[in-house]
């Protein structure tokens, strides 16, 4: 069961569970077609759930205690629901810079949909409150993007000039595009190499130009799956473990871990992540007292911006001397 799999079950749960007070662990578990296990974990995730902030006024409440003695689920602090939904800024700034990300890669009905969105969100949630918004995808040059968004749209073959990641050579491959990806603010173009018969991945910035073959598009029906992120990889406990060295040992005392453990250098926890970013900025704090972090992957983002903070100092060190 993924992350998605819990977060659309959730939507429906936790309202249910407002018009059924007193409900039993087992008929929700029936309800909902999975079992009482995951029902309770379903139930850990409400307990970080709320209005913006955060605080433990904002959160639902579930007494947990209860459930696991009785077997009946009861929640409280939950009476916002039936107010109509209203965008906090940061939900609206974390839509507007998707919706400039997909301006930025695609062309055609998905930009012109992704523009009229965005303006009628500025215009709702007021310009003012947002400040500017730069979205800076690695998607190449407007004519190429273009051109491979028309024959993706008219399934042709193309042939266009690409410069190699690796090699750094330029060659020509002739590709049946299939569509184009954003990963890590990097946009590729995911096509069928005839000539090779497989599967590959190009980055936009990469391609120079793009000449229409006149040729139909004949790659298989089985397209590559989108590639998750790390974080969407994570299992439905949305849990990412930590090793940690002595000195940061106050982790498993003031955040809410679910498993801990000493290790030789010093303790490992596993930590429920709500976001990414609330992840990165953690490590980021704790900076070298992270020993290892399991996915590694859900440490790139801090690793990154620790180079750069690196860099920049380092230039900085450098003028001053």
């Amino acid at each position: 069961m993924t992350s998605q799999d819990q977060v659309e079950r959730l939507l429906s749960l936790v309202p249910y569970l407002q018009q059924h007070p007193g409900v039993a662990l087992d008929k929700a578990a029936r309800v909902f077609d999975v079992t009482p296990e995951q029902i309770m974990k379903d139930l850990r995730v409400v307990l970080y759930t709320g209005l913006p902030g955060g605080l433990p006024g904002d959160l639902i409440e579930v007494d947990l205690e209860v459930v696991e003695s009785d077997g009946e689920i009861y929640l409280s602090n939950s009476e916002f629901l039936p107010r109509p939904l209203r965008f906090s800024g940061e939900e609206a700034l974390a839509l507007i810079i998707a919706l400039e990300a997909i301006i930025d890669v695609y062309a055609g009905e998905a930009a012109d949909a992704a523009a009229s969105a965005l303006s009628k969100l500025v215009e709702a949630v007021g310009a003012a409150q947002l400040g500017q918004v730069w979205v800076d995808v690695a998607s190449g040059d407007d004519t190429v993007r273009a051109a491979l968004t028309a024959a993706i749209a008219a399934n042709r073959r193309v042939q266009f000039h690409y410069l190699g990641v690796s090699t750094g050579e330029e060659t020509a491959p002739i590709v049946d595009p299939v569509r184009i990806d954003i990963r890590d603010g990097v946009a590729y173009l995911i096509g069928f190499t005839p000539a090779r018969a497989a599967w590959r991945t190009y980055r936009l910035e990469r391609i120079t130009a793009v000449v229409d073959t006149g040729i139909a598009a004949a790659a298989p029906p089985d397209a590559p799956p989108r590639k998750a992120s790390w974080f969407e990889a994570l299992d439905a406990d949305f849990t990412v473990t930590l090793d940690l060295s002595a000195a940061a040992e106050w982790v498993s005392e003031y955040l809410p871990v679910r498993d801990k453990k000493t290790i030789p250098k010093g303790l490992r926890v596993s930590l429920p992540v709500a976001s990414p970013q609330w992840l990165t900025r953690l490590l980021l704090s704790l900076g070298p007292y992270v020993l290892a972090v399991n996915p590694p992957e859900a440490a790139a983002d801090a690793v990154a911006k620790a180079g750069i903070a690196l860099r920049e100092l380092d230039a900085f060190t450098r003028a001053n001397d």
